[in-house]
């Protein structure tokens, strides 16, 4: 490399060959960057660089194998371009920024990828492994995720998933099981100077969660401890309703509506459209029941009803069940016996799709309340003792 002549380039903005590899807090690759490095520094033994974003790195003079001028981007600008060819991989992993030898000058140094294992655990792991005081301290605030809402949260609200090491620096992730639908455990980092939110505010001694702005022991009020047996009991009763017939239809690859929005097509051609109407008014007929048996649990304790109410929060799920169930109905009494499956398509496929989302939209509210059965569990046993 001509040393002399890149010190009269102090200024300049290189392409590094290879590009810096950027990485996760995991040490995963993430997408490349287009950007460039300023030379900052040239002396006879380091050159130093920086980027717009802040990173800086020193390289020593024998880690570039070539200097090489961009006159087609010099003409775009006022500033000057160059190249610079390294014998070294340039790491950034968020603050730090390292180096590593590569094989041959300008080419990249793969990156191994990092394995993330599950660890199945109880929703009060975090606090008594320590793990929530420990990442509260250094500024996150914690929660459980339903594992459905996952990649929203990730990819659209600033959350990121708890990773930590074991004690042979093996890393895991945070698993609470849940019959429908897992929760895993995330975190997100509170802006400095910034007051806290409602949610990371300490919890009152004893309680559990926070939902929606109320603080729930194991409903929104305390209770003696034969009043917490009946709310437990409640909570069993509504549980087993909603997971022993309503989830099954919904939920379970072999439950009947699960089936039937599988094979919509082939069932209304090969069967006709009455046997699917059939076949609909039973789902619809166990959607009924569900709603009038959790009815019935909570006409049987009104003392708990409002409490119950808050737990099994139904904004209208059911209603948009039926609904869907309804016009589907509807929809297939238009039909001709044994329709072409264009007809079938053209007919019936808004009912198809409404009935599809009504179902997802109501698979969810299951898995909800389930999620918050498992978190009030220990509240319970804790005030039934």
């Amino acid at each position: 490399m001509n040393l002399e002549r890149l010190k009269k380039d102090v200024g300049r903005w290189m392409e590094l060959v290879p590009p810096a590899c950027h990485l996760d807090h995991l040490g995963n690759s993430l997408p490349e960057k287009n950007e460039d490095w300023r030379v900052e520094e040239v002396t006879d033994d380091v050159v130093r660089l920086s980027t717009q974003s802040g990173h800086q790195v020193k390289l020593g003079t024998d880690h570039i194998q070539s200097f090489a001028t961009n006159p087609q981007r010099n003409s775009e600008t006022e500033d000057k371009f160059g190249f610079l060819k390294l014998h070294v991989q340039v790491f950034v992993q968020g603050e730090r920024v390292y180096v590593k030898p590569n094989v041959r000058p300008g080419e990249r140094v793969a990156v191994a990828s990092v394995v993330v294992e599950d660890k199945i655990v109880t929703p009060d792991y975090p606090t008594e492994s320590g793990i929530q005081q420990r990442l509260e301290a250094a500024g996150f605030r914690l929660q459980w995720s339903l594992e459905s809402q996952l990649a929203g949260r990730v990819d659209l609200h600033g959350w990121e998933i708890v990773i930590e090491p074991d004690t042979k620096g093996k890393l895991f992730r945070f698993r609470c099981k849940d019959p429908r639908d897992d929760q895993i455990l995330i975190k997100k980092r509170i802006s400095d100077g910034a007051p806290l939110s409602e949610s990371a505010e300490p919890l009152p001694p004893n309680a559990k969660f926070k939902y929606r702005g109320r603080i729930f022991w194991v409903t929104p009020r305390r209770y003696t401890k034969p009043e917490a047996g009946s709310v437990r009991e409640a909570l069993r009763e509504i549980y087993d309703c909603l997971n022993g017939k309503a989830a099954p239809i919904v939920a379970n690859y072999d439950g009947s509506a699960t089936l039937f929005t599988r094979e919509w097509t082939a069932i209304i051609q090969t069967d006709g459209p009455q046997s699917a109407v059939t076949t609909l008014d039973a789902i619809r007929s166990q959607i009924r029941t569900v709603h009038t048996e959790l009815q019935a649990i909570l006409d049987r304790r009104p003392y708990f009803g409002e409490d119950m109410r808050s737990l099994i929060n139904d904004k209208g799920e059911t209603g948009e069940m039926n609904g869907a169930l309804n016009n589907y109905i509807n929809a297939l009494q238009h039909l001709p016996n044994r329709p072409a499956v264009d007809l079938i398509k053209l007919a019936i496929g808004p009912s198809q799709s409404d009935l599809v989302k009504a179902m997802e939209i109501y698979t969810q509210w299951i898995a909800a309340f389930n999620a918050k059965v498992i978190l009030l569990k220990g509240g319970l046993e804790f005030l039934m003792e």
